[in-house]
């Protein structure tokens, strides 16, 4: 089973906001749609919801071809940034929402509200007033309710971005576990690379409307294929070769003495955990981004050695 999308395109009046976008997410999986602000990844979301009409394309589950069903009957679970809960009902009436409007008897609901708050690490918050909870409890909330009716795809739009780093770090962590754990089929729409590759089992980039590279986080990073995905993950430096362009890895740059590699000028320092991420500017004005154990002195004389087997060459 999966869910698949043909040429999905969405118009908003003159503007193109998905351009023929097709992709398959298969059962169990989740896909992450990253890129910049004005991409179409929340356009392509809300498409695969039925909360826009397509300009063309299909978007099927299992075979079902699903274009032309309402919102409602897609059998969908939504986790957007602003919460989106109910002020005047308490946690247990948020999470039992969707249930009551599939019938689910009181006592089915309330056993269904409970597990999913252990679930989600509020065991006993069903009485709490919505308004007193912190912006963590808050999105556990929203989550358990988006869970509750077990949809077969859960849509999630920028979901953590109102929290600060750490808290962001510590939920990204804690729902990409829960989800593996229920087998949820989910797609995580993010401008945060970091976030989407530790969360998916497939990243999608996207660029303009169009869904430019595909991959598992580990390939899009390794091998970007075009310089906007290659700049979107984090490569900063471009080189040319023989003729070719290659985008260079972190990996692949070591600073050594002045003497070796390619001469550079130490910009930046910047202590990040166990490392320290540096940016070296060459002679010819390149660049280089890449980190060392130790601290470099700004404006040091470094040489730049490059590891030729992890440069990523690009189309």
């Amino acid at each position: 089973m999966s869910l698949e999308l043909r040429d999905v395109t969405v118009d908003y009046g003159s503007k193109r906001a998905v351009d023929a976008v097709s992709i398959n997410v298969e059962v169990g999986s989740v896909l992450a749609l990253v890129g910049p602000s004005g991409c179409g990844k929340s356009s392509l979301l809300r498409a695969i919801a039925g909360l826009v009409p397509l300009a063309g394309g299909h978007v099927s589950w299992d075979g079902e071809d699903l274009t032309n069903t309402p919102t409602e009957r897609r059998d969908l679970g939504f986790m957007f940034q602003d919460h989106a809960l109910f002020t005047h009902r308490n946690v247990e009436d948020n999470v039992a929402f969707g249930l009551r409007m599939q019938g689910v008897p009181a006592g089915e609901r309330s056993a269904r509200v409970r597990e999913l708050l252990a679930l989600v690490g509020l065991d006993g918050f069903e009485s709490r007033a919505v308004e007193g909870l912190s912006g963590g409890e808050a999105q556990r909330v929203a989550l358990a309710r988006a869970l509750a009716p077990s949809p077969r795809i859960l849509l999630l739009d920028e979901p953590l971005a109102s929290l600060d780093r750490a808290r962001r770090d510590e939920l990204n962590d804690e729902l990409s576990g829960l989800l593996r754990e229920l087998g949820q089929t989910a797609i995580y729409v993010t401008h945060d690379q970091d976030e989407a590759f530790a969360i998916a089992d497939e990243v999608g980039v996207m660029s303009a409307g169009e869904l430019v590279r595909v991959g598992t986080p580990s390939a899009v990073w390794s091998d970007p294929r075009t310089e906007f995905v290659a700049r979107f993950v984090g490569h900063e430096t471009i080189v040319e070769r023989d003729g070719l362009r290659f985008a260079v890895r972190d990996d692949a740059i070591q600073f050594a003495d002045a003497s070796q590699g390619v001469a550079a000028s130490v910009m930046t320092c910047r202590f990040q955990g166990d490392r320290h991420r540096v940016v070296a500017k060459g002679e010819d004005g390149t660049r280089w981004s890449g980190w060392s154990l130790d601290p470099l002195v700004i404006g040091a004389r470094v040489g730049v050695v490059l590891d030729a087997e992890r440069l990523a060459p690009l189309e």
